[in-house]
């Protein structure tokens, strides 16, 4: 029975496996290619996935709203891209169900032909950090769209499931252990940069014994990645074709992917100038100076041909925006980790095989924190990186992780805040509230950034308690607490949990699981246990802000311990 790593990337996919020596490798499911995260669905309602969906996108013979890419961002959104005439029906179609057709079509592949050859008993899916710690309802669409498809063949989808630098990290911890590298790792830090389709996420790790092998430090992450820098490279192709035939294509990276959809010719262009920037990104590592051109065949409006020259440096100075905004991203992610410096830097990701990276994004950024550049290049190259393997590491670590051949410890990676009202004068008194001011207080940690998961948080530990009244609805609102104006916030509509009337004393829990999902359990005097999921909620009706202009009082539990036992002194 084998269990399954998948990476559900924006751009492409990937599944990987153990082969018979208990090593990762891929198994490719696109006629033995990677597999390109796109779908076409046909007037009937038949499906084409992968290359030749995204070649589908691109020919303008084809209805382009029949055709859906990069729509993982979208997960979890409640949206719907389209409704679409499948002979007799109309389909509504979701990320969600995109999700699932192409799930279908991957558990199709490895059960069929030469790839069917071993029965699956479990697959683990990866996550984008940002999904994992600030929004868990997109993990939980993702796991419902997956389940759809693998649970009518009996496949379990394993119950936690990994951070998308976290499941490289440990594909290449795994190899410098193979190449006896263990004994400068052990102990010490690791920086895992993960530049994907839509967004580029930072993972810092402690590397442990074979027992515990990572320990999840801290994380974050931005939207600055591979597609934008494909719409960048877009844009210096739009520019160079207006100046030659006086045309108006568009020539900013936003612009470029605002057209896309209405543009079949661009969406051509697109296709090329992926293709060119892995080509180009090869050659500059490749080559010393002077760097070889690269020409672009592009069809033009009449379908005469025209050549795009895009030079080596026309290429680094078009990824300028990207190199900046991801060496931002790396230097404040380090500012508030200065205590823990990487011992070393990982890649994975298909933008990560993008040139210049090294030159114009690590090393400057590491500069400032370590003492000189001789330090800072030892750091990136302490473990060998395999750039041809960047965009495999994803799933290949999945593997690992999915048969135990790699543990991961993963940590709360921020303070979780309760916001409560104190209706008790005397009480906000003790604390120094007046009772405007007691209306809303934010009780922050009740779970503490760096807890171990899955962590919990019992009521009790407050010293106050939760009266619920039969017929009211009692709202309990807990905060991703990051000290922004933004912040993710679960709410939990509480009513009466038991049949009688009258106030009821209810105790209650605070859980965060091996996700990071936040769950609350209600334990009332009369009755059965409750478990409720909340929903989750961007803070911005103006009522909470957390810093910057008006802001809720904070309080730590320790103090409305310390209060709500003097006042009952």
């Amino acid at each position: 029975m084998a269990h399954f790593g998948i990476d559900l990337g924006t751009s492409n996919t990937l599944v990987a496996k153990l082969n018979a020596a208990k090593e990762p490798v891929i198994v490719y499911t696109d006629e033995g290619k990677m597999l390109p995260s796109a779908i076409y669905i046909g007037p009937s309602g038949d499906q084409i996935i992968g290359q030749r969906a995204l070649n589908s996108w691109a020919d303008p013979s084809c209805d382009p709203a029949r055709s859906f890419l990069s729509w993982k961002p979208a997960v979890g959104e409640d949206k719907v891209l389209a409704r679409l005439p499948c002979g007799q029906d109309l389909v509504e179609i979701t990320p969600e169900y995109l999700t699932t057709l192409l799930m279908e079509h991957i558990i199709g592949q490895l059960t069929a032909g030469d790839l069917g050859s071993e029965s699956i008993e479990s697959v683990l899916i990866t996550m984008p950090h940002g999904w994992r710690r600030r929004n868990p309802k997109k993990c939980d669409a993702i796991r419902r769209a997956v389940e759809r498809a693998i649970s009518p063949r009996n496949i379990t989808l394993q119950p936690h499931v990994v951070s998308e630098p976290i499941a490289a990290a440990a594909y290449w911890i795994w190899e410098a252990r193979k190449k006896g590298l263990e004994s400068k790792l052990q102990g010490n830090t690791v920086l895992v940069c993960d530049v994907g389709g839509g967004t580029f996420d930072l993972s810092l790790v402690q590397v442990g014994n074979e027992h515990r092998s990572l320990d999840v430090v801290d994380a974050t992450n931005n939207d600055i990645a591979g597609d934008y820098v494909d719409a960048l490279l877009l844009a210096h192709v739009c520019q160079k074709f207006n100046e030659q035939h006086h045309t108006n294509y568009p020539t900013t990276a936003e612009s470029v992917l605002q057209a896309l959809p209405d543009s079949p010719l661009l969406r051509q262009w697109y296709i090329t100038v992926r293709d060119l920037k892995r080509e180009l990104s090869d050659n500059i590592r490749r080559y010393s100076s002077p760097l070889p051109s690269q020409r672009a065949f592009i069809g033009d409006t009449v379908n005469s041909k025209m050549i795009i020259k895009l030079e080596s440096e026309d290429f680094i100075s078009c990824l300028q925006p990207f190199y900046a905004a991801s060496r931002k991203l790396i230097q404040e992610f380090l500012k508030r980790n200065q205590n823990r410096l990487p011992a070393a830097v990982l890649l994975a990701g298909g933008g990560s095989r993008v040139a210049g990276l090294r030159e114009h994004v690590l090393i400057p950024a590491l500069k400032g924190f370590y003492p000189d550049e001789a330090t800072v290049l030892s750091v990136i190259d302490r473990i060998p990186v395999n750039q041809i393997r960047t965009d495999e590491v994803i799933a290949l670590g999945a593997a690992l992780i999915a048969n135990g051949v790699i543990s991961v410890q993963e940590r709360l990676l921020n303070d979780i805040g309760l916001i409560l009202t104190i209706e008790d004068h005397g009480l906000a008194s003790k604390l120094g509230l007046s009772n405007e001011q007691a209306k809303q207080v934010l009780i922050t940690p009740i779970l503490r950034k760096g807890a171990p998961l899955p962590a919990v948080f019992k009521g009790a530990d407050l010293g106050v308690t939760l009266l619920i009244t039969q017929g009211e609805i009692l709202e309990l609102e807990l905060v991703v607490d990051e000290f922004t104006s933004h912040p993710w916030i679960q709410r939990h509509e509480i009513r009466h949990p038991g049949s009688e009337q009258g106030t009821m004393k209810v105790d209650w829990e605070i859980s965060a699981d091996v996700d990071g999902r936040l769950k609350l359990r209600l334990k009332p005097e009369k009755g059965k246990p409750v478990e409720i999921e909340g929903r989750w909620e961007r803070g911005d009706t103006g009522r909470l802000v957390i810093a910057g202009g008006p802001s809720l009082p904070r309080i730590t539990p320790e103090q409305l311990r310390q209060a709500a036992w003097q006042q009952a002194a």
